[in-house]
């Protein structure tokens, strides 16, 4: 899916992809997400960082609303394939693993 947005974006070429979300959004740039607490995404929190980081923060939302099921979103337009799979990896190796009890 997000393959046909960025497709779409390049095919207008009147605004480039990260600019027309970012900047529309309230999100920072790809960059400066680690350093940006609380930002959202639709409003949906996002978690960035190290897998302890995202234990934490998936810790965090889960006890505050109650949350069984989350929906991960790893693959943003203009993203490598290659860090996506990178860090759908690590997510599954060291992330999961703490919530199967």
């Amino acid at each position: 899916m997000m393959h046909s947005y960025d497709r779409r974006f390049k095919e207008a070429a009147d605004l480039p992809w990260s600019e027309a979300v970012f900047s529309t959004s309230g999100v920072p740039p790809p960059g400066q997400l680690r350093h940006a607490p609380g930002v959202t995404f639709f409003q949906a929190p996002l978690i960035i960082g190290t897998p302890e980081d995202a234990i934490k923060e998936i810790e965090r939302y889960r006890q505050e609303t109650r949350v069984t099921h989350l929906v991960m979103w790893m693959q943003l337009a203009g993203l490598e394939p290659q860090k996506a799979r990178r860090s759908r990896e690590l997510f599954a190796k060291e992330v999961m693993p703490h919530f199967r009890h």
